[in-house]
């Protein structure tokens, strides 16, 4: 079983279709990234920050809806203290090894 954890940008991409014009290639990228993933029925988590950013670009009267079709393709996970914590270790530990370029 695999499982992934997304943010934004892919789902902005994936699902949205929207990117700044310097982007536009991410589009058809993260959709076949999308598609590959439910092909290959790989477990999708969705941080609810990540969820509550998508939201930004949707009018509130169409968020049930949006939640309710969202939820069936992704799990949606919180994402509190105990989490951000433990984010900040991950992101500390990549960067000192060189993995992350800040």
């Amino acid at each position: 079983m695999q499982i992934v954890c997304l943010d934004t940008h892919i789902l902005i991409w994936g699902i949205q279709g929207k990117a700044s014009p310097e982007r536009k290639e991410m589009i058809d990228k993260a959709r076949k990234f999308l598609q590959y993933l439910s092909r290959n029925k790989v477990i999708i988590l969705v941080p609810a920050v990540v969820l509550a950013e998508l939201l930004m670009d949707i009018p509130p009267d169409k968020h049930e809806r949006f939640i309710q079709k969202f939820s069936a393709s992704y799990q949606i996970c919180p994402f509190g203290k105990r989490e951000a914590v433990y984010f900040g270790k991950i992101w500390h530990t990549r960067n000192m090894d060189g993995t992350i370029k800040a």
